[in-house]
C-alpha cells in the first residue's frame, strides 16, 4: 500500500479498467473522499511499522490552506497532522510529538486509480459519496466554505452587542464573562472552518482583529496601550490586560471553584501556520499586550496570551499573532486610563523561589560516576530570570526540573544567544552550584561513548524525560526525550544567524543518545559535572 521514493509509472488507464467516466475527475483538489481512505489508510499503517498502534478520527480537507489535514487516536489523544500533495503523492508534515519520526519519511504515492498523470496534467478521481473514516468529521458535507462567509449570523459590530448582568461572573474584583466572544469580524473564523463550532466554543481571532486595530499590527509594533482597551468587546467592557489575567489566574489558583468557567469551552486555537488544535484540551485567550522579542527578526510579532487546560492548569506564553485564539472581556472598572507597557511579562513560568545556584548544596548522593566524571543524578531545578517550566507549570519543574536558555544556563547575558560569546577557561561553572560545571561537548561525548555500551545504565539520564521548549516557542517531546545544554557554542558558516546556535546532547526513551546544534534559545535541561573527584 505504502510506496516511498520516486513516483511509479502510470501506464494503467484506470478510467477503462474500472470503467471510470471521464468527468468524474478533477484537476483540483476538493474534499476528495478517494484520497482521504488512502491519506488515512497509509498513515495508520506507517505507525503500525513502529508499533505505534492509532486509528484515524478524521481527515478533512481545509479549502482555506488547500490541503487535508488528520486528526489520530493514539491511546486517547488527538494527533494533528497536515497533509502536503505533491502531484500524486503526499507526505505528512505535523508539530506534535511524532515530528521525529515523520520528518525524514518521504512522499509515498496515490492509488493509480485515484490520481492519473497523463501528457503532464494531473487529476484526481472524485467521489459522489463520502467516505467514512472511523469515527471522522469526513462524513460533513463536502467544500465547506470558511467560517467568515458561511456563518448563518449575520454580522454585527460588538459596540451594539447587548450582554446583562448573567452573561459576567464576579472573580475576585473584576466582572468576567462567563462565554467566549463570538461576534464576527472579518477574517475571524470557527474552529475547523466548521460554523457549528462557533456556536459551541465561540470565534478564534488573531491579535490585531481581537484589539479591533489594523491588521498590519500582527508584524510591527502598535507601542505602549492606555488599558483598559475595548478592543472588539461590546460597549462597556474591554479585551483583559495581561496584569488582569495574571490577577484572575492567581485568584483561581486558589478558589478552583472558578475555573469552570474558563474551561466550559475548550475550542483549542489554530497555530500561526493556520493548523487547527488542542480541540477539547484547551482554550488561549488573547492579552491586549504586546512582547518584544529582542535580538531577533520578528520582534514585534508577538502577544502575551493565557490558557485554560482540561486538567485545570493555567499558562501563560507570547504566541504569534497571527495565532488564532478567543476573547474575553471584562467589564470596564477603576484601571481607566492605565498604560500598559509593551515590555517582556513580569510575571514568572514558575512558583519556586528564586534562589543562587552558589547557595545550593550538593552531597555525594547527589552524583553518579559515570566513565571518569560525576554527574548529577537529576535536572537542575534553580530559578533565574526566564527559565521554564514544562507547559508553564510549576509542578512540572519539580518533576522534570527546569528549562533553560543557553545563555541562561551559561549565566551569561541574554544577548549571547544571539551573538557569539567566544572563548572560554574549562571547566566552566554557569549556573552549575559551587564545585560543579556546566559540561563541554567533550564531556557529553564522553559520556555518550560510554552508553554505547552500557546502555542498561542510561536512566541516569532518561529518568526525567521532560522534552523541550523549541525556538519556535512549542513545548515539545515530554516522556520521549530530554534535551541537555553543554557550554560549547556551535558556528554556523555564511548565515546571518552564524552565531544563535550550541550544542546540545539528548536522551530518548529508546535508550539511544543524540546531538545537535541548537539555537540558543531553545529551553533545555542542565546537568552539572564535579570539578574534582571526591
Amino acid at each position: 500500500m505504502i510506496h516511498y521514493g520516486e513516483e511509479d509509472s502510470q501506464e494503467e488507464n484506470c478510467s477503462e479498467k474500472l470503467d471510470i467516466d471521464e468527468s468524474s475527475w478533477s484537476t483540483t483538489l476538493s474534499d476528495n473522499s478517494y484520497i482521504k481512505e488512502q491519506i488515512c489508510d497509509s498513515t495508520v499503517a506507517f505507525f503500525d511499522d513502529y508499533d505505534i498502534k492509532v486509528s484515524c478520527l478524521s481527515v478533512n480537507y481545509s479549502s482555506r490552506n488547500k490541503r487535508f489535514d488528520v486528526t489520530l487516536d493514539d491511546k486517547g489523544k488527538k494527533r494533528s497532522f497536515r497533509v502536503v500533495i505533491s502531484e500524486c503523492r503526499f507526505k505528512l508534515a505535523t508539530d506534535s510529538v511524532y515530528d521525529y519520526l515523520i520528518e525524514d519519511m518521504g512522499y509515498w504515492n496515490m492509488d493509480k486509480c485515484f490520481c492519473k498523470k497523463e501528457d503532464g496534467k494531473v487529476s484526481y478521481r472524485e467521489s459522489e459519496s463520502p467516505i467514512v473514516v472511523g469515527s471522522s468529521s469526513s462524513s460533513k458535507k463536502e467544500n465547506k466554505s470558511s467560517s467568515s462567509s458561511s456563518e448563518k449570523k449575520q454580522s454585527s459590530s460588538s459596540k451594539n452587542e447587548e450582554f446583562s448582568d448573567s452573561n459576567f461572573i464576579k472573580i475576585d474584583s473584576l466582572y468576567w464573562m462567563k462565554k467566549n466572544l463570538d461576534v464576527e469580524v472579518e477574517g475571524s473564523r470557527c474552529y475547523d472552518d466548521d460554523s457549528t463550532n462557533c456556536e459551541k466554543y465561540g470565534r478564534l481571532y488573531t491579535w490585531s482583529q481581537a484589539m479591533g486595530i489594523d491588521k498590519k499590527y500582527d508584524t510591527e509594533k502598535k507601542g505602549n496601550t492606555i488599558v483598559p482597551h475595548q478592543g472588539i468587546c461590546p460597549e462597556g467592557t474591554h479585551l483583559p490586560s495581561d496584569a488582569e489575567w495574571l490577577s484572575l489566574r492567581n485568584y483561581v489558583n486558589t478558589h478552583s471553584e472558578y475555573k469552570k468557567y474558563f474551561m466550559n469551552q475548550l475550542g483549542g486555537v489554530y497555530d500561526y501556520r493556520g493548523m487547527y488544535r488542542s480541540e477539547g484540551d484547551e482554550a488561549l485567550f488573547w492579552s491586549s499586550k504586546e512582547y518584544e522579542v529582542t535580538d531577533s527578526y520578528y520582534r514585534d510579532e508577538f502577544a502575551w496570551l493565557w490558557a485554560f487546560h482540561e486538567d485545570g492548569t493555567t499558562a501563560t506564553d507570547n504566541a504569534h499573532k497571527i495565532t488564532g485564539a478567543y476573547v474575553r472581556c471584562v467589564k470596564n472598572g477603576e484601571n481607566d486610563g492605565k498604560e500598559e507597557s509593551s515590555s517582556s511579562a513580569e510575571v514568572s513560568s514558575s512558583s519556586v523561589k528564586s534562589s543562587s545556584s552558589k547557595e545550593v548544596k550538593l552531597t555525594d548522593d547527589d552524583f553518579v560516576k559515570i566513565n571518569t566524571l560525576f554527574w548529577t543524578k537529576k535536572n537542575l531545578d534553580i530559578e533565574v530570570e526566564g527559565s521554564m517550566c514544562y507547559d508553564n507549570d510549576p509542578a512540572n519543574c519539580e518533576k522534570y526540573g527546569r528549562l533553560y536558555t543557553w545563555s541562561q544556563a551559561m549565566a551569561i547575558d541574554k544577548k549571547y544567544d544571539g551573538e557569539k560569546y567566544g572563548k572560554i577557561t574549562l571547566p566552566y561553572q554557569g549556573i552549575c552550584p559551587e564545585g560543579t560545571h556546566l559540561p563541554s561537548d567533550a564531556e557529553w561525548a564522553l559520556v555518550a561513548g560510554f552508553f554505547n555500551g552500557h546502555s542498561e545504565e542510561m536512566s541516569v539520564f532518561t529518568n526525567q524525560l521532560g522534552g523541550a521548549f523549541d525556538y519556535k516557542g512549542m513545548y515539545r517531546s515530554k516522556d520521549y526525550e530530554a534535551l541537555f545544554w553543554s557550554s560549547t557554542e556551535y558556528e554556523v558558516t555564511e548565515s546571518r544567524y552564524k552565531f544563535e546556535y550550541a550544542w546540545l546532547w539528548g536522551f530518548h526513551s529508546d535508550k539511544t543518545v543524540s546531538s545537535d546544534n541548537a539555537h540558543k534559545i531553545t529551553g533545555a535541561y542542565v546537568r552539572c559535572v564535579k570539578n574534582t573527584a571526591p
